[in-house]
């Protein structure tokens, strides 16, 4: 489809940007950031902070955005966050033309090594465009759910170190990072949306369990290889998906999408 334009996102695309993420979505929609009420905001001081580490691409047919992508510098590497296609356009390479263009684009400023993503197991589609464009398998992870006030079996001491910066950033955007001193450890714990703490599984163990739920009911989303330090007989851990981390050079990934 030759009318099929790509771009850079503007404040204008905000509203069709985070429609398009949440619709492609769907399924975990509560489990990630663009659930959250203050998104928009968020997205809105990326786009207009140049020297973010967050960009956001569209894909557009004459004045509908049909096409929308979060990419996100990491050091020498590029990190796909999000990619989502408007349903009434899939099939048509346009997925992988976003990519392109925006992996051209930062490769404007700096030369960057390799690229990853995240996906889900049972995202099929997604795992066929991608192994096909280059990317390779490199770690599989387990999300997991944990419900604090059913699972607490004993009071530990904590400490909230950012307190007042972590409450005013959720108030905010509706999602934000909580620093803990737990038992003398610092445990970093995301709070996702009104339903989520989300924590690291390597990072998760019995005193963060009971910890979390001495501040709020909450449920605990655990993402990670294992959960090695968690007695599974104390608590009641729920299975809920697997998700790949994929990788792939960035000359390799220009080849492949070259052959599109």
């Amino acid at each position: 489809m030759n009318n099929i334009s790509y771009r850079v996102a503007n404040l204008e695309d905000i509203n069709d940007f985070i429609a398009l993420i949440r619709n492609g979505n769907e399924n975990y929609i509560d489990k990630i950031i663009y659930g959250c009420k203050g998104i928009d905001k968020f997205i809105s001081r990326n786009i207009e902070n140049d020297e973010s580490v967050l960009k956001y691409f569209v894909a557009q047919i004459e004045n509908k955005i049909i096409g929308a992508m979060e990419m996100k510098i990491l050091n020498s590497n590029i990190f796909l966050n999000y990619i989502a296609i408007d349903n009434k356009f899939r099939g048509k390479k346009i997925g992988s033309n976003l990519i392109k263009y925006g992996v051209e684009d930062l490769l404007k400023q700096y030369d960057y090594g390799n690229i990853q993503l995240d996906v889900f197991e049972d995202n099929i589609g997604a795992l066929k465009l991608y192994k096909k464009i280059g990317f390779q398998v490199i770690n599989k992870y387990e999300w997991h759910t944990i419900k604090t006030k059913e699972n607490q079996s004993e009071i530990v001491n904590y400490r909230i170190l950012n307190k007042e910066e972590y409450r005013s950033t959720y108030d905010y955007r509706g999602f934000s990072n909580l620093t803990l001193e737990v038992n003398k450890k610092i445990k970093n714990v995301g709070m996702l949306g009104e339903k989520w703490f989300r924590v690291r599984s390597n990072d998760l163990d019995d005193n963060l369990i009971n910890c979390l739920s001495q501040i709020d009911d909450r449920e605990i989303l655990s993402i990670g290889e294992d959960m090695l330090n968690v007695s599974s007989n104390k608590f009641n851990i729920n299975k809920l998906y697997n998700s790949y981390r994929m990788e792939t050079s960035i000359d390799n990934l220009i080849i492949n999408l070259n052959k599109e």
